[in-house]
């Protein structure tokens, strides 16, 4: 009963002679939020829960849930990469048609398509932040679906004369 919880990843009771019972309880400890009202562990198992509201520190990562180990190594791969750059990882996302999105703290969306994560997190290290650097603020998404470059889109009211890409 006690692993029909969500929270509960093992639970171990055992008697011990004379009049003791043990219960051994682990949880499962939250990594990232899964999609709506989920969570998922470092190992992967997603369990749901009520809300997500007190854990919105936690990074969002979706995708289709036959798809959470390959998220989660996404993930560990694109936030470790962006950690000391300009665009931090917050959340990211695979669509169904295989195509990874990245948000950045400074609400950027990075359009990586279905091309490897890891080789467009790198050029947005070598490419992107050095041809942006100034203008980041102004960036609403950087789309790096292109092989010989990438597009910007620009935020609502942000100067546009010679922002190009």
């Amino acid at each position: 009963d006690l692993e029909a919880n969500p929270w509960v990843a093992h639970a171990r009771v055992s008697r011990h002679w004379p009049d003791t019972i043990s219960v051994e309880i682990k949880e499962h400890v939250p990594y990232a939020r899964f999609s709506k009202n989920h969570l998922v562990a470092e190992d992967g198992v997603v369990f749901g829960v009520a809300s997500t509201e007190e854990y919105e520190f936690l990074p969002l990562i979706e995708a289709p849930q036959s798809q959470t180990r390959t998220a989660l190594d996404t993930w560990r791969i694109i936030s470790s990469l962006l950690a000391e750059s300009e665009l931090k990882a917050t959340a990211l996302s695979l669509d169904e048609r295989g195509e990874w999105i990245v948000m950045t703290h400074l609400g950027i969306a990075l359009r990586f398509g279905r091309f490897e994560p890891k080789e467009q997190a790198s050029r947005v290290i070598d490419e992107v932040i050095p041809a942006l650097a100034s203008e980041l603020t102004d960036v609403a998404y950087v789309d790096l679906r292109y092989r010989n470059g990438f597009a910007v889109g620009w935020k609502p009211g942000a100067l546009q004369e010679g922002n190009e890409g």
